[in-house]
């Protein structure tokens, strides 16, 4: 989350950072509510969803007491198989 936020407040600026920052936590929330909405990807990973909020997408586990583990937020252009199938 530093890195998006450093990389959107040099090309963007203080508003469009925090607004991003924002909307990626609140999309956090959503599902931690709502697991569901999300896409699994177990050929990914077993137990992984994904879900987009920007130019970028979440990838997170629900787990059974209605939260969610954040495992990592990639850019959409990132190759998620490489970045998440190696433990």
């Amino acid at each position: 989350m530093r890195k998006i936020a450093a990389h959107t407040l040099q090309q963007w600026g203080h508003q469009k950072r925090d607004s991003y920052i924002g909307a990626l936590f609140d999309t956090f929330e959503r599902l931690s509510a709502t697991p569901q909405i999300a896409t699994r990807v177990d050929e990914i990973r077993k137990g992984y969803q994904k879900f987009p909020q920007g130019s970028h997408v979440i990838f997170f586990r629900a787990s059974e007491l209605h939260d969610i583990e954040i495992i990592r937020v990639l850019h959409n252009r990132m190759d998620a198989d490489a970045q998440l199938s190696s433990p």
